[in-house]
């Protein structure tokens, strides 16, 4: 389970670039670059796949590695990559990739089978931030020399294998430079299979990447990007205003994007994030043991004024469990409606003579302050219902996660940011029995427990009939209440075309360009 971190921490994503070995400032290096200049606040740390559990870290991996499947630009599908084939077993448990037989390492070493299963035991052996993530999935990995087969044998059945096996964390790595019983975190050469190689690499502070002549597909669109690492947001929104770097990813804050927006020559770029938030609610706690309080509740949050008064437009209203990019049809949860919430609490005989008295928590460290802007203004709604008397206590992050984690709430608004754009993703942590956030809600539907167990061996296309069933049963139960689903957000200058932010938080570095 991924949130907006860590299982239920925020999570994911940032990178940035090289000076030159002879070049100090960063402004004459992009004078001698034809390239294009990213800056972030993020910090790559490592080019080890297998010590790699962040979102900044896997894209730029994404970039130099290429596994079995790979995600279609601008999408959230996934196609075969290095795999020519892809079976698996009735019972979901085995999955089997046939590798192509002109895989190879930017040098010329074959890409075998056994590359792959070498790669994914170095992974699991090593038991790093990437092998954690492996390990949850993954039980035991094999290769058949002789078909160049790679048998991959499950944990438990899950529908989204293609999507899993496209994570940097599971692409061939040269066995020359990643030996099995140690990390490779800073590389002094490189050796790699995707649309970029590593021109230079300085941890923590920048990377230089250029296009590698041995990618068989289609040319990056930019032969140089380079990313470079700002301690302070505030010194990256200079270097943006001053011209150091070409747009700014992944650290500007609102107050910093606001300052810079005022400078002719520069725009901001949203896109829709696949990082949701939801109220989750205890099922088993009075008064929220009484499905009549909690469907009630459920018209009681004005998402669309928490989102452009209290998020400044920087969020996006969500009435369903799955984000529309991922399901379009799912069921929706009631809009705001003050007086049909109070219609339904008085059928339970909740009145301001039987009031509902509770607790809602939030974590404004964990999320951040456009967050917990948007709650302010979901709660002055609330209190405006007099059958309501709720407490709104913001929480510090570890003791907010504890909390979920034990189940020890009675209602919180959470984010959560699935591990692969999937709908499984979010709905079996949201409502299986063994679901994280289930769990913590105390929350338990045979029904649904069967239809998510369905799902997960289920043919692609008789799973989003299963989805549905699965929803509309939630629906019902009320256990979770969709609020909004975040925006990414870049500021680039004018001339900087070709932006590609994918919903799982993804820049496309190849398919930027200088008009």
């Amino acid at each position: 389970m991924q949130a907006t971190g860590n299982p239920l921490r925020r999570g994911l994503i940032c990178l940035l670039i090289v000076v030159g070995l002879t070049l100090p400032a960063l402004g004459s290096a992009r004078a001698q670059t034809a390239g294009i200049v990213i800056g972030t606040v993020e910090k790559l740390a490592t080019l080890d796949p297998a010590d790699a559990g962040d979102v900044f870290t896997w894209e730029v991996m994404s970039h130099l590695f290429t596994g079995l499947t790979r995600q279609k630009v601008g999408t959230v599908e996934y196609e075969l990559a290095l795999a020519s084939q892809h079976t698996a077993s009735e019972d979901g448990l085995t999955h089997s990739f046939v590798i192509r037989p002109d895989a190879a390492f930017n040098d010329g070493t074959p890409i075998t089978a056994q590359t792959f299963a070498d790669t994914i035991n170095r992974t699991l052996t090593l038991s790093g931030r990437g092998g954690k993530i492996v390990a949850q999935y993954v039980k035991a990995v094999s290769a058949d020399v002789s078909t160049n087969t790679l048998t991959l044998e499950l944990v438990k059945p899950i529908p989204f294998i293609e999507q899993l096996v496209a994570l940097p964390i599971f692409a061939p790595l040269p066995p020359s430079l990643y030996t099995a019983n140690a990390f490779n975190n800073t590389p002094t050469t490189f050796i790699s299979n995707g649309i970029y190689k590593v021109e230079h690499f300085e941890p923590s502070k920048s990377i230089t990447l250029t296009a590698d002549p041995a990618w068989k597909g289609d040319a990056p669109q930019t032969a140089m990007i380079t990313i470079t690492h700002f301690d302070y947001p505030a010194d990256l929104r200079v270097a943006l205003i001053n011209g150091d770097v070409d747009l700014a990813w992944r650290g500007l804050p609102d107050e910093d994007t606001d300052l810079a927006l005022r400078t002719s020559g520069l725009r901001q770029e949203n896109a829709p994030g696949l990082q949701s938030f939801y109220l989750l609610i205890d099922v088993t706690q009075k008064p929220f043991n009484n499905l009549i309080a909690r469907q009630g509740t459920a018209y009681m949050f004005d998402r669309e004024r928490a989102v452009k008064v209290g998020m400044q437009g920087m969020a996006e209203a969500l009435y369903s469990l799955v984000p529309s990019q991922l399901e379009a049809d799912a069921p929706a949860y009631p809009a705001y409606d003050f007086d049909k919430a109070a219609e339904v609490l008085a059928s339970g005989k909740f009145t301001r003579y039987n009031q509902i008295n509770s607790s809602m928590q939030y974590s404004r460290l964990l999320y951040g302050d456009l967050y917990a802007e948007g709650i302010s203004v979901l709660n002055s709604n609330l209190q405006r219902q007099r059958t309501y008397i709720l407490g709104v206590f913001d929480t510090e992050p570890k003791t907010f996660l504890n909390q979920i984690e034990r189940g020890q709430f009675k209602s919180i608004i959470v984010g959560w940011s699935p591990l692969v754009p999937h709908p499984y993703a979010y709905l079996q942590p949201l409502l299986a029995s063994d679901g994280r956030l289930a769990a913590g809600a105390h929350y338990q539907n045979a029904e649904i427990d069967t239809l998510l167990k369905q799902a997960a061996t289920a043919e692609p296309s008789a799973q989003s009939a299963l989805y549905q069933q699965v929803q509309t049963l939630a629906l019902q139960d009320v256990v979770a209440v969709p609020l909004w689903q975040n925006q990414q957000t870049l500021i680039a200058h004018e001339n900087v075309q070709g932006i590609v932010i994918e919903p799982n938080f993804l820049l496309r570095y190849d398919q930027l360009k200088k008009s």
